[in-house]
C-alpha cells in the first residue's frame, strides 16, 4: 500500500501492527457539498444496446433498494468522494461488483461462507498449497478483526476466500489500514462508512501511486506498461481497480472490463440524483 494521499487528512487512520489500537479523535462520514468528478473517458459499454437497457434496470433496482433502506448511503459515497478526489462511479462500481451493494457484507447471507472456516479450509486444500501462508495470516488477522470489533468469528460470513464486507477486503489488507470514518473509534469492515472511505482511500493510493510511477512509460513494471500500451489500463483509476482486486490476471482484466462498463451507469445514475431527481420511486 503507497503512502496515504495528502498530509491533510483528518480522518483516524487506524493502524494495526500486532494488535489494533486507536487514536483519539472525531470523524464525521458526510461531506456538506461534496463535488462529483466525472472520469468517463469514451469507453464504450460492452454489450448490445438491449444488454445495455437491462443492466440499466437491474443497477437501478438494486441502488434504489439500497439507498431507499438506508437515507446515509449517499452522504456516506459522496462524502467519501470529494473527501479522497476518486470519482463517485468508481466506488459505486466497485462496491456493485464486490458485494451486489450489500450494507453489512455478509456476502451471499444466509448462504455465504462462514469466513474462520473457509480461512482454515483453505490451508489444507492441495490446489491451495502455494499460498496456504496466504490463508494462515488472514485467519489471524480475522482474528484480531472480531476482538476489534466484537465480531463472533464463528459467525461472521464472507466470500469463498475469506474477504469481509460490502467492499470484501481480505482480512490482512484491512487491518494494514482502515479509515474510522464514523468516529466510534473502531474500525470494521461490516460497517458501511468504514468500508466505503478505506476502499476510496486505497483505490485512491493506487491511482495515486500509477500517476508518479508511470508518467512517461520509460520506467517501471513491464507488466503494467505493456497494459497500457495495449489499451487494458486507459487512466490511473483503471489501475487503481486493478491493484484492489491484487493481481493482472485474465480474470481480473474482466472485472476491469466490467468495472469500466459498469462506470457509464453509475455516472449517469449520479448525475440524475444530483439534478435533483427522484431516484427511489
Amino acid at each position: 500500500m503507497q503512502n496515504l494521499v495528502g498530509a491533510a487528512i483528518v480522518f483516524v487512520i487506524i493502524v494495526f501492527c500486532y494488535g489494533i489500537y486507536t487514536h483519539s479523535g472525531k470523524t464525521t462520514n458526510t461531506v456538506s457539498t461534496p463535488q462529483i468528478i466525472s472520469i468517463s473517458n469514451g469507453l464504450e459499454i460492452e454489450g448490445t444496446k438491449e444488454e445495455l437497457v437491462k443492466e440499466k434496470g437491474v443497477i437501478f433496482t438494486r441502488i434504489n433498494r439500497t439507498i431507499s433502506s438506508d437515507a446515509r448511503i449517499w452522504d456516506i459515497i459522496l462524502g467519501a468522494s470529494s473527501f479522497f478526489q476518486i470519482p463517485p462511479e468508481i466506488l459505486l462500481s466497485t462496491w456493485y461488483l464486490e458485494s451486489g451493494m450489500e450494507l453489512g457484507g455478509d456476502r451471499g447471507g444466509a448462504g455465504g461462507h462462514f469466513a474462520l472456516a473457509q480461512l482454515i479450509k483453505k490451508q489444507d486444500e492441495p490446489e491451495e498449497a502455494f499460498r496456504w501462508h496466504r490463508f494462515a495470516m488472514n485467519e489471524k488477522s480475522l482474528k484480531k478483526i472480531c476482538r476489534h470489533c466484537g465480531y463472533s468469528c464463528d459467525a461472521i460470513r464472507g466470500s469463498s476466500t475469506g474477504a469481509l464486507g460490502p467492499m470484501q477486503f481480505q482480512p490482512d489488507t484491512w487491518i494494514s489500514g482502515a479509515v474510522d470514518a464514523d468516529g466510534d473509534g473502531r474500525v470494521c469492515p461490516l460497517d458501511l462508512p468504514d468500508a466505503v472511505y478505506t476502499a476510496a482511500m486505497k483505490l485512491r493510493n493506487h491511482a495515486e501511486y500509477f500517476s508518479e510511477r508511470y508518467r512517461n512509460l520509460n520506467k517501471g513494471d513491464k507488466t503494467v506498461i505493456t497494459l497500457v500500451k495495449k489499451g487494458v489500463i486507459t487512466n490511473k483509476w483503471d489501475y487503481g481497480v486493478l491493484k484492489y482486486v491484487g493481481a493482472f490476471t485474465p480474470q481480473t482484466f474482466q472485472y476491469l472490463r466490467r468495472h469500466q462498463s459498469l462506470r457509464k451507469i453509475f455516472d449517469y445514475y449520479v448525475k440524475k440524483y444530483n439534478e435533483g431527481h427522484d431516484l427511489t420511486s
